[in-house]
């Protein structure tokens, strides 16, 4: 899998960084407060069902049929982690198949390549440590590691 994430974070690395170029503009202008998310799940995603339960002002894009990268605009970590378990719930209602999701904040240590690697990596850790259906972000380590 580790493999398969590392080709995923290469192709779609360019396609990512230009989502998120105005965004970290907006984050260091005018101090507006962003997050980010990967989705992966072994069974084709609903980036239909993704687009109706994110807010308007969030943008999602389907990288991939198993991988879909939102970004929540004026989301701190916080409010990332619900809207990224309310998106949780729907997707397990709907009857998707297992679902694995890194979340991250926009920060100053960020600039575009290192929240996406920072992302594929939290999404790696849930793969490889079977953290199916729940929000992995970094406060994760600190209660577990």
């Amino acid at each position: 899998m580790r493999n398969l994430l590392q080709k995923l974070q290469q192709k779609h690395m360019t396609e990512i960084i230009d989502e998120l170029t105005p965004i970290f503009y907006r984050y260091k202008r005018y101090g507006h407060k962003c997050s980010a998310l990967l989705l992966y799940s072994d069974a084709n995603l609903d980036h239909n069902l993704v687009k109706e339960t994110i807010r308007l002002t969030d943008h999602s894009k389907q990288l991939e049929d198993k991988l879909i990268f939102i970004v929540f605009e004026e989301a701190e970590i916080s409010d990332a982690i619900k809207a990224s378990e309310k998106l949780l719930s729907a997707l397990r209602n709907s009857s998707q198949e297992d679902v694995y999701i890194g979340v991250e904040e926009c920060s100053d240590r960020h600039e575009g390549g290192s929240m996406v690697r920072e992302l594929f990596s939290l999404l790696d850790f849930s793969i490889e440590h079977k953290h199916t259906n729940q929000v992995i972000d970094k406060s994760y380590f600190d209660g577990v590691y």
